[in-house]
């Protein structure tokens, strides 16, 4: 009887054993599938805040080389078209970020839907600067380096000081502050919590 309690207790252990060492399994893969999650979100947080931080410099150099002239502003030709390549750059990236998100509805959950729209909003409206860029392309192109030129509507409100409502607001700084938010969020969910 005694052997028999003694075998039962021994292989209820070795069964506990086991579940516990499976459960453990099952945690670290966990973990490391959340770590990996992690890691992918924060290096495309990094791109969104890069894609950011880089067209707002371009709007302020932009800004900056450029004058008024009553009602028109004007900035040498060689500038503009440098700020402009660079701005067209940006405007893929966005195009790529949005990509991305179409195409990994299982990094970005819940999220997804969202972060597409956004990216969206900043991709059309960079799309729309560089397809106003190319579209005046031969008339600059007889202007000398050097030369004055007037800036259209389109870059003169992306340049100009933006208030909450106007397109630049809207079409631009929102979006890209809901895609900040939303990754940090998804960043946070997948940090795993600190217990003392």
């Amino acid at each position: 009887m005694v052997a028999m309690l003694g075998g039962a207790v021994g292989l209820a252990y070795r069964f506990w054993e086991m579940r516990r060492a499976d459960e453990t399994k099952r945690l670290d893969k966990e973990r490391e599938r959340r770590a990996v999650q992690r890691a992918a979100l924060q290096e495309f947080y990094r791109s969104a805040f890069t894609l950011h931080h880089d067209y707002k410099k371009i709007r302020r150099t932009l800004r900056s080389l450029s004058f008024c002239e009553g009602q028109d502003r004007k900035i040498e030709r060689l500038a503009f078209e440098k700020l402009m390549e660079a701005l067209e750059d940006c405007q893929l990236q966005a195009e790529s970020l949005h990509r991305s998100v179409e195409a990994q509805a299982d990094l970005f959950g819940n999220e997804q839907k969202n972060l597409s729209s956004y990216l969206s909003l900043v991709d059309r409206y960079l799309r729309n600067l560089v397809r106003q860029y190319e579209e005046g392309y031969q008339e600059r192109r007889q202007l000398d380096p050097k030369d004055l030129m007037s800036l259209n509507a389109e870059v003169r409100s992306f340049i100009d000081r933006s208030e909450k409502g106007d397109p630049i607001w809207t079409d631009l700084f929102l979006p890209a502050d809901k895609v900040r938010d939303s990754l940090l969020e998804l960043i946070a969910k997948t940090t795993p919590d600190i217990t003392v």
